[in-house]
């Protein structure tokens, strides 16, 4: 027996017949893939269409930011590239949900940014996966997006694992459900025991930005 059923993969190998999970769907790979690139010609073209002055400020807001670089010997991020970070989150919630009062922001607010929040726990009840946070949102001004891991074995303890972006997990409470948004993502939910990577940020609609992120291994119950 060699084929797919009921979302399993049975396949032949030298040492005999063996069962794997079907992975997700490639072609919403792409579609995610294609996306992402249009987001950032539209934000390159966004940023060259800026006038001299908002340039100026979005690099004065870098420097209020002081975010650093992925490269961190590189120096913190500056303006053109905090505009396209701001902006591609903005992007991103706007095709997911549309609601945020303009697609992209040009000119930056300095002031103090929102709170960092923490996830404490993620919890795979059956069918549902739902996260828990020490922040609870009041209204729709404010919203929490985190990048998330597939499931992890605990014996993978390496921080580097690959994360995707759910740019919205709900509305109001500290009670966050993330299932259709994490099987879009990787396919198949964790299983209680395994462990994902995340970090985690609280967006507030009325500043235009988001806080520091926060980091943390989650092990799922």
């Amino acid at each position: 027996m060699i084929g797919r059923s009921g979302g399993s993969v049975f396949q032949r190998v030298k040492g005999g017949l063996i069962m794997r999970k079907q992975g997700r769907n490639l072609n919403s790979a792409k579609a995610n893939l294609y996306r992402s690139r249009v987001n950032v010609t539209t934000l390159q073209a966004a940023w060259q269409a800026l006038t001299a002055q908002e340039r100026q400020l979005w690099e004065v807001y870098a420097q209020f930011r002081n975010r650093p670089s992925r490269k961190v010997i590189t120096g913190p991020l500056g303006g053109q590239a905090t505009f396209i970070l701001e902006n591609s989150i903005r992007l991103q919630f706007v095709q997911a949900f549309g609601t945020l009062s303009q697609d992209i922001v040009t000119s930056p607010t300095i002031t103090t940014p929102p709170q960092a929040v923490s996830i404490t726990s993620i919890v795979n009840s059956g069918a549902t996966l739902t996260v828990a946070t020490d922040y609870n949102i009041l209204d729709d001004t404010k919203f929490i997006f985190m990048y998330i891991s597939r499931p992890l074995l605990l014996s993978q303890i390496s921080v580097w694992n690959k994360v995707k972006l759910i740019p919205n997990m709900s509305t109001t409470g500290q009670s966050q459900v993330i299932t259709s948004f994490y099987n879009q993502k990787w396919g198949a939910l964790p299983a209680v025991g395994q462990a994902v990577n995340t970090e985690i940020f609280l967006y507030d609609k009325d500043i235009n930005t988001f806080g520091a992120g926060n980091k943390q291994r989650i092990i799922v119950t």
